[in-house]
């Protein structure tokens, strides 16, 4: 009896001891592997954070260098507040452009140009065109603009008026065409475009014939040349 019992205690304690073997052998293979596995994907997901936030970081700092190098160089606040003062006088008398200095002169032909876009924009927002109806507009404007400028500059050489002088009497010309973007006042902004121009040609340096003979080209092309497309686009239609 103790022997059989004794065999039976042999029995009991080799197959706990296989048994513990077996399990350990499955955790040793099994367990580590996967803890492996989430260590490995924990490290890519934290290296591709740490990446991206370094890039984003390094992108911010580069963005706030060179604005600060544009404020301290190109503009001052001294000079933008100068600049938007010559601005706005050139645009209610546009006699006054020859006062505006090289440095100055970027930011007024940029303030001149977005003037018109900016005001098409907002006759879009209150209702009185349509979305395709603004962009028709708006690559109107665009193509006559350029138009007058060539116009201008072909022209400038003969009037013995410097080109970036010209471009800048253009520019100041295009405020007055915001009014064309209301239906009704097309005629008016034109008008008063081509006038602007006229005095803001006298004022860079052509003379009254000469800045009289640029404007009656260039408004006069685009006159008969908006003139002839509206006659072909009636006989088109019929």
């Amino acid at each position: 009896m103790a022997r059989a019992r004794e065999v039976a205690r042999g029995v009991f304690y080799w197959w706990r001891r296989t048994l513990a073997r077996v399990s350990g052998y499955g955790r040793s293979r099994s367990l580590p592997k996967l803890a492996r596995s989430t260590r490995e994907r924990l490290h890519t997901s934290q290296d591709r954070v740490v990446a991206c936030t370094t890039r984003a970081f390094a992108w911010w700092r580069a963005t706030l260098a060179a604005a600060l190098r544009w404020l301290r160089s190109a503009a001052p606040w001294a000079s933008l507040g100068r600049a938007a003062t010559l601005t706005l006088r050139s645009w209610i008398r546009p006699q006054t452009t020859a006062s505006i200095g090289e440095r100055e002169a970027p930011l007024v032909i940029a303030a001149s140009v977005v003037a018109p876009l900016g005001a098409s924009i907002a006759s879009s927002l209150l209702g009185l065109r349509g979305e395709e109806a603004l962009w028709a507009y708006i690559a109107g404007l665009v193509v006559w603009s350029v138009a007058r400028l060539a116009v201008l500059l072909m022209l400038a050489a003969a009037a013995a008026v410097a080109a970036d002088r010209v471009v800048l009497a253009w520019a100041v010309a295009l405020p007055p065409l915001a009014l064309s973007a209301f239906p009704g006042f097309g005629l008016a902004g034109f008008a008063l475009s081509a006038v602007a121009a006229y005095f803001a040609l006298s004022s860079v340096g052509a003379s009254k014939s000469d800045a009289l003979r640029l404007v009656a080209w260039a408004y006069g092309g685009h006159a008969l040349g908006a003139a002839a497309s509206t006659l072909a686009s009636t006989l088109l239609a019929r």
